[in-house]
């Protein structure tokens, strides 16, 4: 994997500082969002003009799918130097989510406004994503073949595994920020996420009974009473807002294509929301009731606490692969939000976090749940489902069932052999 590194040597100035860019854009972009970084900013940290970053990167974007295009690189790299150290496909994985979270090493770029480049460079992403993605689908089958790892779903488990990492650069704000002693947590937890699981006893992936979905449906209404019908259009905006920003990015997606794709004008939007960020505030609302459904559902579960944990895990990632349900995702809109709109949401995301921190502890002290860093396990969660906010998944129901239940699978019980 030596040469597509090489694409990162500047054609004047040291490939030091080309890399020394991309390490300060790339932790610029994980904190703030690629929308509110400022080119001047990340020269200045670097002891440069803005007028010399232009000798590395042609514009904003460039910089962007730089930071992107390295990190699937680097991975790719991570995981082939893993697979050739280790003695078999468990230690494999251990070696590469290590190597991913090295602190001595380049940040990785988190990928949550990944749409924000042209197509070109989505393509040329694309072009070390899938080998790479293969690669580590084939070492998942080779540790099931030689008993070190479960059966399961190799192409399924190896997105979800990289979402997990590429999801993690995002988590150290509510960490306290970056640090070795987070990267290291970070790696800990994901490398007992995708091995070991939440799970006890980790013979078999949980039953449970899945969460009924169908009163998040927006129900059928009177076409003459005028409430119901606004309700119905504003549900409709926001499902619509919260699939293409999921897709595409909060920035990329203007206020004209939402309401092409609904097919309506601008004014049904201005009836309910006063702007793009309003609009965004008011997706993550939709999104917090789904969330705190799911959470409600799993607080009254008739069953263990693993086996609450697993149907919401399934929910959820049931609701983000249906485009009548997908809600909002956390990071995508996250930084564009105005300040009242960031309490909010902070404030939702704490009352969820302690509810299931709350259930995580119940679950180790009846012995369902293993012991495991609980704060941590919930703060990297929403990885899991990034991959499932993508637009290139089948749109087939067996198969979005399938990734279901694999990513409540994954997160259980894992993928090392019991």
């Amino acid at each position: 994997m030596d040469a597509p590194l090489d694409l990162y040597v500047a054609p004047r100035g040291s490939r030091a500082r080309h890399n020394q860019v991309l390490d300060e854009a790339t932790v610029e972009f994980n904190t703030t969002g690629v929308s509110l970084s400022s080119m001047a900013d990340i020269a200045a940290r670097i002891g440069i003009s803005r007028a010399a970053m232009y000798t590395y990167v042609a514009d904003r974007e460039d910089l962007v799918f730089q930071c992107c295009h390295r990190t699937l690189i680097l991975l790719s790299r991570y995981l082939d130097e893993a697979a050739l150290d280790s003695a078999d496909a468990s230690a494999a994985l251990a070696g590469f989510i290590d190597r991913a979270f090295d602190p001595k090493g380049p940040p990785l770029a988190a990928r949550a406004e990944i749409a924000t480049v042209n197509p070109a460079h989505q393509d040329a992403m694309q072009a070390v994503y899938l080998p790479l993605i293969n690669r580590l689908a084939d070492i998942l089958a080779a540790g099931a073949r030689d008993g070190t790892l479960r059966v399961c779903d190799y192409q399924i488990v190896a997105r979800a595994v990289v979402s997990l990492i590429t999801w993690a650069p995002l988590t150290y704000a509510f960490m306290g920020g970056v640090s070795e002693a987070n990267t290291r947590r970070a790696a800990a937890t994901i490398r007992n996420i995708v091995l070991e699981g939440l799970a006890r006893d980790r013979t078999s992936a949980p039953r449970f009974k899945p969460i009924d979905l169908t009163p998040l449906q927006f129900k059928p209404h009177d076409a003459f009473d005028r409430e119901a019908t606004n309700a119905a259009r504003l549900e409709a905006v926001l499902v619509t807002a919260s699939r293409l920003f999921n897709r595409q990015g909060f920035h990329v997606t203007s206020l004209q294509e939402i309401m092409t794709s609904i097919g309506t004008t601008k004014r049904t939007l201005y009836r309910h929301l006063a702007d793009k960020q309003a609009l965004a505030a008011a997706c993550y609302d939709r999104a917090f009731r789904l969330y705190f459904f799911l959470r409600d559902r799993a607080l009254e579960y008739q069953g263990n606490r693993l086996q609450a944990v697993a149907a919401v895990v399934h929910g959820l990632a049931s609701a983000y692969l249906r485009d009548d349900l997908v809600p909002l995702a956390p990071p995508i809109c996250y930084t564009a939000l105005a300040a009242q709109h960031r309490e909010t949401f902070n404030a939702n995301n704490r009352l969820l976090a302690d509810s299931y921190t709350q259930m995580f502890t119940q679950g180790m002290n009846e012995g369902s749940i293993a012991d495991i860093d609980a704060v941590n396990r919930i703060v990297v969660m929403p990885g899991l489902f990034g991959l499932l906010v993508r637009s290139d998944l089948p749109n087939d129901p067996a198969y979005r069932d399938r990734v279901a239940h694999e990513i409540t699978a994954l997160f259980c019980v894992g993928v090392r052999a019991a």
